[in-house]
């Protein structure tokens, strides 16, 4: 997929995938130095439009993108020349996949056919299905980097789900005999509500929480409903609220690393030697950093909840990962309310100054800092011993953030 010509021109015609295709629009706009509010810019003077979300979006995931938006980026980044070359290479890609799907038993959700689906995508792999479908676009999950991994930085991210779902989100509609069986599924899940609720539709009573996780405030208006009941700013202040514990404010906010403030958290996409790759939370400029937009939830233990909400790939919550090439670092899950303390975080004032520091609930004497230089972009945020007042202020000051409002 990285394959160059001669005379050192990306070749679109290498590419043997979607995603392979999207990889190389991304090392395109890398090429060019532009930022996306500036391809925009560059569209907009040629007659094209190029909105910067949208091309976030596209660069992002591994669907094909269509070919106006093709057409508009490549221009856009100087390779006008060129441009015929990435549209032959686009249409070769969605001939192939025209072809697949032609061989399917079975009919997928509104323009799973070929046809352009929203948000600048192949319907396939790009679009909604109606409600109550199971799609390929709330399918697939990230892929499974550590110091060895080339760090994209760029919003280059997303795949078409972009976080980690449920292998559920990736079954497809079969033939009759999935009908059947799922007659007695319907059944027995029937019998099963029957047992598990009692008539009010809330579920017994066992006097054991396990590890879902601390009981929490308020509810937010807007959020998922697996975050639904953390705190925010109103629920904070009302008279319930009980008294206030130490931490920033819940609610709409921004994270930046207190030695380059002005890049913030977000996301980006970080791939390991295996080509393996998965969005991640990394240090980007504040400019390019919503969306997605920060919000902090805040439980009445006084841990918080950092979800990210995005246009396109809905809510997500930072989780640090356990194991794998992307151990240690944060990975947004759709799921808000995943089990255990994966998700709960401590935020605490660091010392002799106005910073705070991220401290991952499930592991003691841990703090969240950003690897690599102060002004990197992409640096990952990732999940190491805190630094100890002994320690150089370099060290102990990339685990320090400024967190707020604006």
């Amino acid at each position: 997929m990285t394959i160059k010509r001669g005379t050192g021109e990306l070749d679109p015609g290498a590419a043997r995938t979607p995603a392979e295709f999207v990889a190389l629009l991304r090392r395109l706009k890398e090429r060019s130095g532009l930022t996306y509010r500036q391809l925009e810019q560059k569209a907009a003077e040629r007659g094209d439009v190029l909105a910067r979300s949208t091309v976030a979006d596209v660069l992002r995931r591994e669907a094909l993108p269509r070919a106006e938006l093709v057409t508009a980026l490549v221009r856009a980044c100087g390779a006008e020349g060129d441009a015929s070359l990435w549209l032959a290479a686009r249409e070769r890609l969605a001939s192939a996949s025209d072809s697949e799907r032609e061989g399917a038993a079975s009919v997928g959700p509104a323009g799973s056919d070929g046809s352009e689906g929203p948000d600048g995508f192949e319907g396939a792999e790009g679009s909604a299905g109606p409600a109550g479908s199971t799609g390929p676009a709330e399918a697939t999950g990230a892929a499974h980097a550590a110091e060895s991994m080339t760090s994209a930085g760029s919003p280059d991210a997303r795949k078409p789900s972009g976080r980690h779902t449920d292998d559920a989100g990736s079954r497809t509609r079969t033939a009759s005999l999935a009908a059947v069986a799922s007659l007695s599924t319907v059944a027995l899940l029937v019998i099963g509500a029957l047992v598990l609720f009692p008539e009010d539709g809330n579920p017994p009573a066992t006097g054991d929480t396990g590890d879902r996780g601390p009981t929490v405030t308020a509810g937010r208006s807007g959020a998922s409903e697996a975050a639904g009941a953390w705190q925010t700013p109103e629920a904070a202040t009302s008279p319930d609220a009980g008294p206030a514990r130490p931490g920033p404010a819940p609610g709409l906010s921004r994270i930046r690393p207190v030695r380059a403030s002005g890049l913030c958290l977000t996301d980006g996409q970080v791939r390991a030697e295996s080509g393996e790759s998965k969005v991640v939370a990394v240090q980007r400029p504040c400019g390019e950093a919503v969306p997605p937009e920060t919000h902090l939830l805040k439980a009445d233990d006084g841990t918080y909840r950092i979800q990210w909400d995005h246009p396109v790939e809905d809510t997500g919550c930072l989780t640090v990962l356990d194991d794998g090439a992307f151990r240690n670092m944060l990975e947004p899950w759709n799921n808000c309310a995943a089990p255990g303390r994966s998700q709960l975080f401590r935020i605490e004032r660091a010392e002799g100054g106005d910073g705070w520091r991220l401290r991952p609930e499930q592991r003691d004497g841990m703090c969240v800092g950003i690897r690599g230089d102060a002004d990197e972009l992409g640096a990952v945020a990732v999940v190491e011993p805190c630094a100890n007042t002994r320690a150089s202020s370099a060290v102990s000051s990339r685990q320090v953030f400024l967190i707020g409002p604006g």
